[in-house]
């Protein structure tokens, strides 16, 4: 739906409103969570380690479906000489019109052929506008004063082509703001109706925690919402310690904004856990703080998306103990348990992230795409790449 209708929609009456959004609704449920199926569909390699460059590594996944033609987006960090995080490295990405089958040369975002402090954060869509944008924090080298500056740019041609990054660190603190690394939302319930959220954390351990920061007006001014910081603030932590990590997020069917969480320091499991926003992000109560039993986890970024309005899908290496067996689970129940799982790949795995098409479903209600797309970290032998999976969560296998 175009910004102009939007605003078409604002001048209906209620009573039109109501029926619309009972519209949306209806035809959600057509597609909700208990006639899942999901099947692995097919798998792309996106990116590979020693392409196009010997030295050439790739970590940090991000996924996105294009807003205007469905043009899937995958960017990550291009490591320079090591797979370290502290390698030089570019922010690079490809993108595809094909659903994933084939992919573009390289592109890149930002370089940093001479420093490692450069660290991808989000991507998150402005559904209004037509707009992605992507975050990521970088510091001088040396970092001296550990003065961070964050970066957004922003592409209205569905990912083929971004702008020159814009410094935002005067509207967010010039903190090194490690988003995510995760796919954000923009709201589209009240409260906040239009607002763009991404979350993730910051450094060092000692000070970090849960950090998000929104925009009201589509991208051009953020803030800084109040921090949700480790316990004990400031002091070196210890296996148990409270410290949410690496964080994605999804807006539920009501509004609220649940995060799920890298559980750092295993704080009561090995697992992962899941805060609550009322207000869009710019504050989480304690008393909406949960841990994921059914969600074993290492301590790695992992993916988090919605489906439909009864569906939350996540994926990350399934073990409390190690970076194997990437899996896809999902929910029926707003994440009060996660009983159901697809294996994607046993072997090696680490970051992820998945994109479906739920608002899209949303705003085209007659629309029932049931592809989701994942992308991971894998790594057989000596070689790592970033795979694509697609997953049709209808079990349909000849549908694209």
């Amino acid at each position: 739906m175009s910004f102009t209708s939007m605003m078409m929609l604002k001048t209906l009456p209620s009573r039109v409103l109501i029926g619309i959004y009972i519209l949306q609704w209806c035809c959600l449920m057509m597609v909700s969570g208990h006639d899942l199926a999901p099947v692995l569909t097919y798998e792309v390699t996106v990116m590979q380690n020693g392409i196009p460059e010997d030295n050439y590594n790739y970590r940090i996944p991000i996924n996105a479906i294009g807003p205007q033609n469905g043009t899937l987006f995958v960017v990550a960090e291009q490591r320079i000489g090591g797979n370290g995080d502290y390698d030089p490295k570019n922010i690079v990405y490809k993108y595809s019109e094909d659903n994933g089958i084939t992919w573009s040369d390289y592109g890149i975002i930002f370089t940093s052929p001479e420093s490692g402090n450069i660290f991808l954060g989000n991507v998150v869509i402005d559904y209004q506008t037509n707009t992605m944008f992507t975050i990521f924090t970088a510091c001088a080298h040396p970092c001296v004063g550990n003065y961070w500056a964050n970066y957004i740019s922003e592409s209205v041609d569905d990912g083929r082509t971004w702008s020159t990054p814009v410094n935002i660190s005067s509207q967010i603190g010039s903190f090194q703001y490690c988003g995510g690394p995760s796919l954000g939302v923009q709201k589209q319930y009240p409260p906040h109706v239009g607002r763009l959220i991404v979350c993730g954390h910051t450094e060092p351990l000692s000070v970090d925690g849960l950090f998000c920061i929104y925009s009201d007006n589509h991208g051009k001014n953020w803030t800084l919402a109040d921090p949700v910081y480790g316990i004990p603030y400031n002091q070196d932590k210890v296996t148990g310690d409270y410290l949410p990590d690496e964080a994605a997020l999804v807006e539920l069917p009501g509004g609220d904004i649940m995060v799920n969480a890298r559980n750092q320091y295993h704080f009561h499991c090995p697992c992962r856990m899941t805060l609550v926003s009322h207000d869009g992000a710019q504050t989480f109560p304690v008393t909406e703080v949960r841990v994921n039993e059914d969600l074993p986890d290492e301590a790695c970024a992992a993916g988090f998306a919605i489906f439909d309005n009864k569906t939350l899908l996540f994926t990350n290496p399934d073990s409390p103990t190690d970076r194997v067996n990437m899996t896809l689970k999902w929910s029926t129940n707003f994440g009060h348990n996660w009983k159901r799982s697809l294996l994607i790949f046993p072997g090696y795995s680490g970051y992820s992230s998945i994109a479906t098409p739920y608002v899209t479903n949303l705003l085209y209600p007659m629309r029932s795409e049931s592809h989701v797309y994942m992308v991971y970290e894998r790594r057989v032998g000596d070689v790592w790449t970033i795979q694509l999976a697609v997953v049709d969560m209808h079990g349909n296998l000849n549908q694209l």
